[in-house]
């Protein structure tokens, strides 16, 4: 093999690498259920989120970011999680009204909150290739 092309996967692989970024140990906050479905002119997120740390967690807000196929932005909206303060395995919900766009097909749920003292975020990302489909 000739050593231009061998380089050329070495530095492939360590890119693939990279962006598939670290192993993550389970989320500390998840997605129980999620719904995203169209109601007139808005499209709507209802989502119920839950604790899996084995502490409580407070002022817990999310963003709800829209994407395209391409992972453009389309649209992002903030909201506050109900209730705010979690406790261990406590769930909670939000919802979000956006305009209608047939461009999107991703969404991804960006958390931020505070536990013992630190401000924290993680974020998960749902697929919904036809509006209907991303119900669990």
């Amino acid at each position: 093999m000739p050593r231009s092309l061998a380089w050329l996967l070495i530095v492939t692989g360590l890119w693939l690498a990279a962006c598939a970024g670290p192993a993550r140990a389970a989320d500390p906050i998840v997605i129980v259920g999620d719904r995203v479905y169209r109601e007139g002119v808005f499209l709507v997120v209802d989502a119920t989120v839950a604790n899996r740390t084995g502490a409580p967690i407070d002022g817990v807000e999310a963003t709800v970011v829209f994407l395209d196929f391409f992972d453009t932005l389309v649209r992002a909206e903030h909201t506050v999680v109900r209730p705010v303060t979690l406790g261990p395995g406590q769930v909670g919900m939000l919802r979000v009204f956006v305009p209608f766009s047939d461009a999107v097909r991703k969404v991804d749920y960006r958390f931020t909150w505070r536990q013992n003292g630190s401000l924290l975020q993680s974020s998960l990302r749902r697929d919904i290739w036809t509006l209907g489909s991303a119900t669990r």
